[in-house]
């Protein structure tokens, strides 16, 4: 029988073969905190891409910023072969997933070489820095151009980013996140037709699809309260 004369020990081993999700289920207060610090846009973005998703297996997918993504996971899953960059690591490994550890805009890739483009929670922290990379002013714009041409006449683009009225939010005095109007993210799109378009606000920590004046009017405040959900095609 295991003794420990330390009790805050025992605590600590205790609690370093408790996972986090029993926990969650053990302390209510946390599992309030810890739902509303990740109940974000991310929680959109799987649903929203595999509801609109209707590409052959045999598609050249790029999944630009993929990080720990589950979109590429679970696609890669299903024999969709897809390329991952990112200028940090990713954990995620498969052999229908290839990872280019780079900065997107560094990046050498052929025009008209891929058929789908997935821009999942990525072009509102592109360029802002805070995440090691290098701050590009309108990164957001120079992304687009690049995946115009990279991606071939007919091809799809899938984009989500925070909603609400437009602006760079500011943290701890860094410009940290880029929250996007309606206008803003299809001007952004220009070249571009936009096939599905859907806005969320969130409420009481529901997230409640909504339209473009109620995202227009709302401001973020460094938590997730919008969000708008793209799928667009190229022009041939």
């Amino acid at each position: 029988m295991l003794r420990l004369k330390n009790r805050s020990k025992l605590h600590m081993l205790i609690m370093s073969f408790v996972p986090i999700s029993r926990f969650i289920l053990i302390s209510k207060s946390f599992r309030e905190k810890y739902w509303i610090s990740t109940n974000n846009v991310v929680n959109l973005d799987t649903p929203f891409l595999l509801l609109n998703f209707d590409l052959p297996i045999n598609s050249k997918i790029l999944d630009f910023g993929c990080g720990g993504s589950p979109v590429s996971a679970g696609l890669t899953m299903f024999g969709y072969k897809i390329t991952g960059i990112d200028f940090q690591e990713t954990s995620f490994h498969h052999k229908n997933f290839t990872f280019i550890k780079n900065d997107f805009l560094k990046a050498d890739f052929k025009k008209n070489s891929f058929d789908c483009v997935l821009a999942i929670s990525v072009f509102e922290h592109v360029g802002m820095g805070h995440y090691g990379d290098q701050p590009i002013e309108n990164a957001d714009l120079e992304s687009i151009r690049t995946i115009k041409e990279i991606l071939k006449p007919g091809g799809f683009i899938y984009i989500s980013v925070p909603g609400g009225r437009k602006k760079i939010y500011q943290k701890d005095g860094i410009s940290y996140i880029r929250i996007y109007d309606p206008t803003t993210i299809e001007n952004l799109l220009d070249g571009f037709k936009i096939e599905k378009e859907i806005f969320f606000e969130k409420q009481n920590q529901q997230w409640i699809e909504t339209n473009r004046e109620k995202i227009e009017s709302l401001e973020y405040d460094g938590e997730d309260i919008g969000a708008i959900l793209i799928k667009a095609k190229k022009d041939i």
